[in-house]
């Protein structure tokens, strides 16, 4: 896996814990560093197939309770 891959998939995790916890998807995609809206709508499309409402409601077990511990805490 490349460092850029890796960053990608920690932000995401960060993402999906925002959302998970109930934040709008615009203010989850700035604190997690994304551009704008849709470039979060993009990266959990790409990643979890899905829109990120769909990820908050479904609670996507194989996403949302994984951990990346490798590779510690979200720091942007």
């Amino acid at each position: 896996m490349t460092p850029k891959r890796a960053a990608m998939l920690v932000r995401f995790r960060h993402a999906v814990d925002g959302l998970l916890g109930g934040g709008a998807v615009a203010e989850v995609a700035v604190e997690c560093g994304y551009s704008d809206q849709a470039h979060l709508c993009r990266d959990v499309a790409a990643f979890a197939g899905s829109t990120p409402r769909g990820v908050a409601a479904n609670h996507l077990p194989s996403i949302a309770r994984q951990r990346y511990r490798a590779w510690g805490k979200f720091v942007q």
